[in-house]
């Protein structure tokens, strides 16, 4: 085998665990109740996973995206933090547009996920709103529902529920994504 062909290889396996991990992510999430898109396109970029879920006035979107790496450095993270923080900030924007700022302020939760399947950099777990750089726009409004509306995390799936939780979410059924991913049913 050439060195090319291995390198195809290894590409593919990694792709194929990605897929994996983001087929069984989106089947959690659809359990959950939400309505779930994968390889959503959101104006000019494309997200792993798009899901949204409407309770009354209150509109829910989670925005997922999925690394599957052998090694992640500090590097990685911030690049792949960069890239879930512009689809998020398109979302936004695009939602601002459909409704009203005011609207999205009052009954919008809008949530950047970066999931790591293998190797998970140099935390397992983390809330990165602290470092959720600045507003889309200069508008006030704009600037208020980043603050108040948008949260970002980062972790392996087994946080999941648990991180979700702690911003409000209320997960109508108790289902852990690590017990998902082992079940033989979805394997």
């Amino acid at each position: 085998m050439g060195k090319f062909s291995l390198i195809l290889l290894i590409k593919m396996e990694k792709k194929k665990e990605w897929a994996i991990a983001q087929e069984k992510i989106t089947k959690y999430i659809e359990k959950l109740g939400f309505d779930v898109w994968k390889e959503r396109r959101i104006n000019n970029k494309r997200v792993d996973i798009l899901a949204k879920k409407v309770s009354g006035d209150k509109i829910i979107y989670l925005v997922f995206e999925i690394k599957h790496y052998n090694r992640v450095h500090a590097y990685n993270e911030r690049e792949f933090f960069l890239q879930i923080q512009d689809y998020v900030k398109e979302l936004l924007l695009r939602e601002v547009a459909r409704k009203s700022a005011k609207k999205v302020l009052r009954d919008y939760l809008i949530i950047g996920y970066l999931v790591f399947t293998n190797d998970f950099g140099i935390f397992k777990n983390r809330k990165k709103d602290w470092k959720k750089g600045s507003s889309p726009q200069n508008n006030k409004i704009i600037k208020e529902i980043w603050k108040r509306k948008v949260s970002f995390f980062y972790s392996t799936p087994e946080f999941i529920k648990k991180n979700l939780e702690s911003v409000g979410i209320s997960l109508d059924k108790q289902l852990l994504l690590n017990k998902f991913f082992d079940s033989k049913e979805n394997k």
